[in-house]
């Protein structure tokens, strides 16, 4: 809900809402990785403005699970030195 949300609202800026012919639907989590989880959003935007639109996009969604304090997976790596 808070990645729907927050496309939702991006769909809806004046910046943007010219630009994208549908209401941005989140599918899901397509894959779990070690390290990774990739989800899958599905919008139709214009072509001319698709590539901004991603990138701004992903911004938003990395704001909003921020936001929520939802953590993504990161792998964790302990170092020892020893002399």
């Amino acid at each position: 809900s808070v990645l729907a949300r927050a496309v939702s609202e991006l769909a809806a800026d004046p910046d943007w809402e010219d630009n994208v012919r549908n209401e941005p639907e989140v599918l899901g989590i397509q894959e779990l990785g070690g390290d990774s989880v990739n989800i899958r959003v599905v919008a139709r935007v214009d072509p001319g403005a698709r590539v901004r639109f991603e990138r701004e996009m992903r911004k938003v969604l990395m704001e909003a699970l921020d936001a929520a304090e939802l953590e993504m997976p990161n792998r964790q790596l302990d170092v020892w030195l020893r002399s």
